[in-house]
């Protein structure tokens, strides 16, 4: 498993006009962007401005589930956990500071028993978020030769 560290200047959530405002950096991604399955990002509280700037930016589908809702966090893992093992997403970030040990346990099994890629995000900064997406498609071009 690999660990992404935040920059220091990316710890806080930056305002999404920011990130928004860059456009898909073309062919960085061509083949995270060539399945249609998404990219999840699990952990904290799911950031929709962030999200949407995140898929804007790269071009490839993410779906955030948080894991902080009215003490909803083990139930929101365990049916993660099984549309993870269903195939249902090409990648999984998980943001390990923002959940538990369990949930990390429980996600890492999952996605090494579906064979898509995981990383971890920290707190969910883009800079992070970004490097899992780079880190993936350079498995995956690795894979395929």
């Amino acid at each position: 498993m690999i660990e992404l560290r935040d920059e220091e200047e990316d710890t806080e959530a930056e305002p999404a006009s920011d990130v928004a405002a860059e456009s898909v950096e073309e062919g960085k991604f061509p083949l995270l962007q060539k399945d249609e399955r998404p990219i999840l990002i699990f952990g904290g509280f799911a950031v929709e401005e962030k999200r949407k700037a995140i898929q804007k930016r790269s071009g490839v589908v993410v779906e955030w589930v948080s894991n902080e809702r009215n003490g909803s966090g083990d139930a929101d893992c365990e049916n993660v956990r099984r549309r993870i093992r269903n195939g249902q997403y090409c990648g999984l970030i998980m943001l390990n500071e923002l959940m538990s040990h369990r949930q990390s346990d429980l996600l890492i099994k999952a996605a090494k028993a579906a064979g898509i890629h995981h990383a971890v995000g920290k707190k969910g900064g883009t800079a992070a978020l970004m490097s899992a997406l780079e880190l993936f498609e350079k498995q995956r071009k690795e894979n395929e030769t």
